[in-house]
């Protein structure tokens, strides 16, 4: 539905029947399936909405959302590239290149016109043609790297210019695991919960994310405490242990809900 109303915005219609298409099939399959399972697994909040609307059963439909890999880098800390903003995922995927195109166009002339030597890294598998012909001095398309977290941790701040897609944006925690702050906007900060969200920046506007960041490159040492907070807070609530046993103990929860009412 987010794509669509993007597709629409931008007035790009060739994309919009293929879309539409998967939008139909969509609503039947979640709606038809999710009320003849015992429970339903989504990993973020609005997916949660949108499932409970569709299929009417909010207690059958369970939120638990995605972990990240413990850091298992003791080598030397990476310096941090004072100039050097990333963003990374799957190229190929519409709402990461949507996004990274649409900070290209939008928040990156402005801070160049401020900082010149200011850089964007895009790091990921299978970038699209446009993408690819998007980069200059200031932009830089690597496509697949063989270290995405040295490249995260080399940079000074993850950007997360999400503007379409749902679910749960791994992205952003495996940045705060890799020890970079983030900003980004409400749609790519959306899975998280209030006390991980609130030690992040969010940009609604393109102009108020390019004053995030010039804010933050001021002066990262200001943001310390608050990325040492989403740290933790990563590190004690999503890591994959933790989440494997809130999945047991949901899969044990309906097992004996299932033989309560069987037996």
């Amino acid at each position: 539905m987010r794509e669509i109303r993007l597709l629409l915005k931008m007035i790009k219609l060739t994309e919009l029947p293929c879309r539409v298409k998967e939008l139909i099939y969509g609503l039947i399959d979640e709606t038809y399936y999710g009320r003849y399972s015992a429970a339903n697994i989504v990993v973020a909040p609005t997916d949660k909405k949108v499932l409970d609307c569709l299929n009417g059963r909010p207690f059958v439909n369970r939120l638990l959302r995605n972990g990240v890999e413990p850091s298992t880098d003791n080598g030397p800390a990476i310096a941090k590239d004072p100039n050097r903003l990333i963003f990374t995922g799957t190229m190929d995927f519409s709402p990461n290149y949507d996004g990274a195109l649409w900070f290209i166009k939008n928040v990156m002339p402005p801070l160049v016109r401020k900082r010149g030597d200011i850089r964007l890294v895009i790091a990921g598998q299978l970038p699209i043609s446009r993408l690819l012909e998007s980069a200059t001095e200031n932009v830089e398309v690597l496509g697949l790297v063989p270290n995405l977290r040295a490249e995260i941790q080399r940079s000074q701040l993850y950007v997360a210019p999400l503007i379409s897609g749902g679910g749960f944006r791994n992205k952003i925690v495996e940045a705060i695991a890799s020890g970079t702050y983030v900003v980004g906007t409400p749609m790519a900060l959306e899975c998280l919960d209030d006390k991980l969200r609130g030690t992040l920046l969010i940009a609604r506007t393109a102009e108020e994310f390019a004053r995030r960041i010039e804010e933050y490159l001021r002066n990262p040492w200001a943001f310390n405490d608050r990325l040492c907070e989403a740290m933790r807070i990563v590190r004690e609530e999503y890591q994959w242990g933790k989440k494997v046993k809130e999945l047991e103990d949901l899969c044990y929860q309906v097992s004996q809900h299932k033989a309560e009412a069987t037996g």
